[in-house]
This record gives C-alpha cells, sequence and structure tokens, in this order.
C-alpha cells in the first residue's frame, strides 16, 4: 500500500513505515482571531481528531504548542472563532477563504510541511521504485500537480472535461479515427505493392537459377562477397576521411598558430594543448581500426590471470574521472551481491569492454546528466565459476529502435560526425561485441531516445581459488552502524553486507536525518559504532552531515566518507569536520570488512624517487631522425648522458666496444634497416663480456600488439614501450627498469 504523509521520521518509525524523498513541500498558514499572532509562543491549536498528518506535523514542528481535537474541521473553525483556542491551520491555498470574516486572520508559518510517499517498511523494493521514479520526474510537474490538486476546492474529472470540451474531444477522437485509418490503408496499399513485387522478384529468381543451375552458384556467391566488401571498404573510405582529416587539420593549423605566436607564450601553450587532444584522437582512431582488423583475422587472444575486481574498478574509475568531471557528469558505480571478489579474467579486454560502453555514455550525454556503473554477480553459475553482470546506464540522447539493430555492426553511426558533431569511427561498439563473444559472454541494449541507454553485458569466469565464505567478526557482533547514501540500491547493498558480519544496521537517504538518528541513539544509549556517509546528498552534503554528527557524539565513533569522485580536493576540510577515512564507491565486503575492523587508515610516507639521473647513460637505437631528437631532448631534460646508433648493427659494435659499466640502459627501436631491434637484442645478449651483456634494454617501438611485446621479451628485452610515447611513460618505465635491475 501507498500513501503520502508528512516526512516524520519519527512517526514512521513508530507506524512501521518508511518514507520515499521529498514528493512536494506545502506552505501552512494559522488562521487566528487575535491580531497579533507569534507562532514561536504557546499557542492552542484546534484540528480535528481524523487528521493525524497534521498532529505529526505539530508535534514535529510546533512541540510547544497545545493540541486541542474536535470533531470535525467546522468544530475546530468554530472553536477559534469562539475563542476557545489560539489558532487552527490550514494549507495556504485555502487560507485566502477567511480573508473576508474579519474576526479571522492568516498568518502564513515559517515550517514547511514536507509530503512524501510511505510503504511499509518491509517493502524496499517498492520504496527504491518510489525513488527512482520521483527523481526521474522534473521536480516543477511534480510540486505544480500535487500543489494545484492539494489547493483545488474541487477535484476535476474526466467526465467533466469532456462535458465542457464535446465538440472538441469529438473533434480530436474523428481526427485520431481518420489518421489510423489512413495509415491502415497505407500500410495495406505497400504490402500489396510488397507482395507484388516479392512474387515478381521470386518468379525471376526461380527462372535465373534455372539457368545458372549449379555451374554459376560459386560466381554468384563470390560476386555478392565482392560487392559487400566494396560498399564496406566505400563505407569506411568514407568515414575515415572526414575523421583521419579532422584532428589533422586541428593538429597542422594549430602548429600554424603556435609558430606564429612563438612570443605570446599562453597562447602558444593553449594551442600545444590543443595540438595534443588531437593526436590523441587520432591515435584512438588508428587504434581503433587496428583492433578491429586483428579481431576479423583470429590474431587477438584472451589471456586469462588472476584479476580483483576492485581493483579493476578503482583503474576505470581513474580513467573515466576527468571526462566526468569536465562534462560535470554524476557518476554511479555500485555492486549488488558481489560474493567473489577474486577471478581469473583477462584484464586489458574486459577493461576495454567496459570503457568502451562507459566513454560512449559520456560521449553522448548531456551536461549534468548521469552515468552508472553497476556489478552484479549472479547465483546461476556452475562450481568453480562466477556469472558477472555489468550493467552501465546513461541520461544521454538515446537511440532510435530501427538503429539499435545494427549498433554492433562495424562503421555503423546514427549519424554522421558532421551532424552530430561527435567524432568517432563506429567500430567502438563492433569491438566490443566481437570481444564479448571471444569471452563466451552476452551483450544487450535498451534505449529510449532522449532518454538514455543501458547496457548489460553477461560473463562467466573461473573463480580465483575457492569461493569466498566470510566469517562473522567475533569484535563487531550485534554493534551498529548508521548508512546515509541518497541511493536506496546502496544503502541496502551495504546493510546486507553488515548483517553478513555480524552486525546491526540503519539506513537512511537523508543526511538530516541521519544527523537526527545519531542523536536519538545517543539518547537511547544504544550508539552506532560507525557511520558510513556519501559525499553527495541532495538535502545536506557527506561533510555538513558529519560536522553535525560529530556535535552530537564527539569524536567516540568512526565516520567514513563513501564516494564515486576524486577526494583529494576535499580531503583537508573533511578531516577537519570529523572524517576518519574515505572510501571509493563501489564498496566490496572485503573492503567493508577491513573498514570496520581498521578505521583508521595508516599514514603513508610520500614516495621518493630512488634514482638520481645524472650521470647515467643511455644508448639510443632510432633510425629516425625525428623520433631520435624527441627522445634525446626528454632523456637529456631528465638529467641522462645520452649516445645514439641509427640502426641493430652500430648499436651491437657500440655495446662490443664498450667497457663494463659504460651504459646503464639501452633504448631500441624494432624496426630498422640493416638488423632489426630483436636481432639486435639477441646478439648483445651473447656477448662474451657479461656485465655488458645484460645491461637492461627497453623496446620503443611503433609495433603496438600483445604479440610485439611478447617477442621482445623473448629477444631478452626487460620492458616495452609503445609509440607514441610521452615523456611521463618513458621516465616512469625507465625508473622501473633500473629499479628492478
Amino acid at each position: 500500500m501507498i500513501f503520502h504523509t508528512s516526512q516524520n521520521p519519527y512517526a514512521a518509525e513508530q507506524n512501521d513505515m518508511a518514507l520515499s524523498n521529498t514528493v512536494l513541500v506545502s506552505s501552512l498558514a494559522a488562521v487566528t482571531g487575535k491580531r497579533s499572532f507569534d507562532e514561536n509562543e504557546e499557542n492552542s491549536v484546534a484540528i480535528p481528531k481524523s487528521d493525524l498528518n497534521l498532529k505529526w506535523f505539530i508535534s514535529y514542528n510546533y512541540p510547544t504548542w497545545k493540541i486541542m481535537e474536535y470533531d470535525s474541521f467546522e468544530d475546530a473553525r468554530k472553536a477559534v472563532q469562539d475563542k476557545k483556542a489560539d489558532c487552527f491551520l490550514s494549507s495556504s491555498g485555502r487560507a485566502t477563504e477567511y480573508v473576508n470574516d474579519k474576526k479571522l486572520y492568516s498568518v502564513f508559518l515559517t515550517q514547511p510541511d514536507n509530503i512524501s510517499f510511505a510503504v511499509s517498511r518491509r517493502n524496499s523494493v517498492l520504496l527504491s521504485i518510489l525513488n527512482k521514479t520521483l527523481k526521474s520526474m522534473p521536480t516543477s510537474k511534480l510540486t505544480g500537480a500535487l500543489s494545484a490538486y492539494d489547493n483545488a476546492s474541487r477535484k476535476v474529472t474526466l467526465l467533466d472535461f469532456i462535458k465542457e470540451n464535446l465538440l472538441a474531444v469529438a473533434t480530436v477522437f474523428i481526427c485520431i479515427f481518420l489518421a489510423v485509418l489512413l495509415v491502415i490503408l497505407g500500410i495495406l496499399q505497400k504490402a500489396r505493392s510488397a507482395e507484388t513485387k516479392a512474387k515478381k522478384a521470386a518468379r525471376q529468381s526461380y527462372e535465373l537459377n534455372q539457368k545458372l543451375k549449379e555451374s554459376h552458384h560459386e560466381l554468384e556467391t563470390a560476386l555478392m562477397h565482392a560487392e559487400s566488401a566494396n560498399s564496406a571498404k566505400t563505407t569506411f573510405l568514407n568515414n575515415m576521411s572526414h575523421d583521419i582529416r579532422t584532428p589533422m587539420n586541428a593538429i597542422i593549423g594549430f602548429t600554424s598558430l603556435a609558430a606564429s605566436h612563438v612570443d605570446n607564450k599562453e597562447k602558444v601553450k593553449e594551442y600545444l594543448s590543443k595540438i595534443s587532444t588531437s593526436s590523441e584522437h587520432l591515435l584512438s582512431l588508428i587504434n581503433d581500426i587496428l583492433d578491429m582488423s586483428r579481431i576479423e583475422s583470429g590474431k587477438v587472444k584472451i589471456n586469462e590471470n588472476p584479476l580483483h575486481l576492485p581493483e579493476l574498478l578503482h583503474d576505470i574509475r581513474t580513467i573515466v574521472q576527468p571526462n566526468i568531471t569536465s562534462k560535470q557528469l554524476d557518476f554511479l558505480i555500485d555492486t549488488v551481491d558481489v560474493k567473489n571478489e577474486d577471478i581469473i579474467a583477462d584484464k586489458l579486454r574486459l577493461t576495454q569492454i567496459l570503457l568502451n560502453i562507459l566513454s560512449n555514455g559520456i560521449k553522448f550525454n548531456r551536461t549534468g546528466g548521469t552515468i552508472s556503473l553497476r556489478i552484479r554477480q549472479l547465483k546461476s553459475a556452475p562450481t568453480g565459476y562466477g556469472n558477472y553482470q555489468f550493467i552501465i546506464r546513461d541520461t544521454g540522447i538515446g537511440m532510435k529502435p530501427e538503429f539499435q539493430e545494427h549498433i554492433f555492426e562495424s562503421f555503423t553511426r546514427e549519424e554522421t560526425s558532421t551532424v552530430s558533431g561527435i567524432q568517432g569511427t563506429g567500430l567502438g561498439m563492433a569491438i566490443t561485441k566481437n570481444i564479448v563473444d571471444m569471452m563466451g559472454g552476452t551483450i544487450t541494449v535498451k534505449s529510449e531516445e532522449g532518454q538514455g541507454s543501458e547496457f548489460t553485458v553477461n560473463l562467466t569466469f573461473k573463480l580465483c581459488g575457492e569461493a569466498k565464505s566470510y566469517e562473522k567478526i567475533e569484535q563487531l557482533q550485534g554493534l551498529k552502524v548508521l548508512v546515509a547514501d541518497d541511493d536506496t540500491d546502496t544503502c541496502l547493498s551495504i546493510s546486507g553486507m553488515l548483517t553478513e558480519i555480524g552486525m546491526r544496521s540503519e539506513w537512511t537517504v537523508s543526511g538530516k536525518e541521519a544527523v537526527i538518528r545519531a542523536k536519538h541513539s545517543m539518547e537511547m544509549g544504544d550508539e552506532f559504532y560507525a557511520y558510513i556517509i556519501d559525499w553527495l546528498m541532495p538535502d545536506m552534503n557527506g561533510i555538513e552531515t558529519v560536522r553535525r554528527i560529530r556535535r552530537v557524539i564527539g569524536d567516540s565513533s568512526p565516520i567514513i566518507i563513501l564516494t564515486a569522485y576524486d577526494w583529494s580536493d576535499i580531503e583537508e576540510e573533511a578531516k577537519e569536520a570529523g572524517v576518519t577515512a574515505f572510501c571509493e564507491k563501489p564498496l566490496f565486503m572485503s573492503q567493508l570488512r577491513e573498514l570496520l575492523t581498521n578505521p583508521v587508515p595508516k599514514t603513508k610516507e610520500p614516495e621518493k624517487r630512488e634514482w638520481i639521473y645524472n650521470g647515467k647513460r643511455i644508448l639510443l637505437v632510432e633510425d629516425n631522425e625525428l623520433n631520435q631528437e624527441i627522445a634525446q631532448t626528454i632523456l637529456e631534460d631528465a638529467g641522462f648522458m645520452v649516445e645514439t646508433a641509427n640502426d641493430g648493427v652500430e648499436a651491437v659494435k657500440k655495446m662490443e666496444q664498450a667497457v663494463p659499466g659504460q651504459y646503464d640502459l639501452i633504448l631500441m627501436d624494432i624496426q630498422m634497416p640493416v638488423m632489426n631491434g630483436y636481432e639486435a637484442a639477441k646478439q648483445i645478449r651473447s656477448l662474451k663480456n657479461r656485465e655488458t651483456a645484460s645491461v637492461p634494454i627497453v623496446a620503443m617501438t611503433a609495433n603496438a600488439f600483445e604479440e610485439d611485446r611478447e617477442k621482445s621479451y623473448e629477444a631478452g628485452m626487460n620492458g616495452y614501450l609503445a609509440k607514441p610515447v610521452s615523456a611521463e611513460a618513458l621516465i616512469n618505465t625507465i625508473d622501473k627498469i633500473m629499479k628492478d635491475n
């Protein structure tokens, strides 16, 4: 059962009700016979006995008022007129009815009446549906409709509307009937035409097959394949012509502008930033094309290794966070029933699947929109395996039904880049579908134009080791935790995990109510052991909620902030407010157990770079002068001394002549004239001087595939960098190699 009521948490708890988010904020007026009325004084108020909501409202907001109950609203009004009571309450819309009564005055109250829906506390699913429905409806539309209904003196029925607009309603029905009739006639006409054409085509096909017979069947098939390939090639060239030229035009244009404004440092910096962005986009186009080519040729393999799901989601959140922030999107990430956090999977390909879908959700979303990622573990997996469902939702532009049938085809986009202004190859979803198929899973999409899209990926993974069975934590048995998050599903998920641990849990979707519950628990002598508070809640943000809870409880209990965002900017303010620790969403069972057993995080010493590069010597083997110049400049700026070799033969000769310790590291290109990098590395490793032969070698090459990486290691190299190489990636790789060696 659903009904609307005042948003009074104590009344709700007493009556075993759960309240939804606020539906309507209603203003009330005190109708009084007194010329001077002060709501902050002790007043007597007349109310009907049957109006429990009004009674709860007064008790909650004006506890000093004396409530006088009467049989009806008219009796309550008469009591005020007879001066037996100071006032009675009325909605702001009806307060004007008493203006003409010279004995009565209307005084608007400062405390609003927050109205919400109420359901049984045990019906959490219905509450979740209500909250999501209210969240998706425009506030102005919902409030306006309910307010108008509440204040109306007479409710208009559908029958009243039809009677008053009989001619207009009849006209509309007739027009609809005629339109439907015309559509049906048009469909019938098209069906007849299609039937005629189909019969004609079938007859011609039959006659042609009779003439050609089996001798022409192979030729017909070959022709069909050739036409299909030619069409795909044409589509590909048309798409690539625009999509590659667009970033290239930006690179060339901004390079020219930077050269013409070389004295303006800020302008040059701005142009270089735009050149970098365009270069990264061009590289992503090339990677998509190469990935699709390798998938179709069967060269992509699934490499399964142990994978910790919390680490995977942390990496994904880190990657998408800058784009989420720049577009001012709300990012929701949570888990449901995930019992096994350690699986056997290809991290690279699983990350690629999720990032492709998330990137589209960000790219095709509106500023201020929402994108969410939910991971659910299903219970239908065989022993030793886990079925996982990844659900990605966005509130973007959505898709037409006819395009959804082709979304996973290569080079398909609902609109071209020219029309939509959003660049892409149309390969991302095709690549995603192929990888999901290779991993033995499924991917589906539901979308509504203008409303957003929902992608669901189902994958089955081997479990890493035995299935997890978490034991209850003895020292936490029976202790109580308060969870405050505006997302009901998150509250329910965390509460379920707390129950498994053996703890008691309470949850709320309101920061203000969290403060009230903290105060109530202190008064009842049943304090909360810990608090888990969402950073961003609509009525009161997490930091302010923590600040107010600390005023009530002091420093006695740990308070943990839960967030899907980067908290570095507010960390200092949060700790001053009383935050004990931060935890990123989604919250897994292993993380929750660690947080509750060790709520105070250990302080980490800042990392220091152990290697000082001044005086370190590097042999740079690169045949391309531009690439050689770029790498040499980056290395020299970092403090290295650099010698160069133009091919593999020259590199081997320099190493043969080198004294032990002359070079600390070799950067080796792969594709070079005379001798390639693989052969050069093998010959260096076979040198007689073992110290010289063991100098670390890092491949730095445009051969960017996994098999190229494997060939590099097989040739005796210690590391691998795919071009184009950024300065940060180059220095970090060198630092790691030198640290390990």
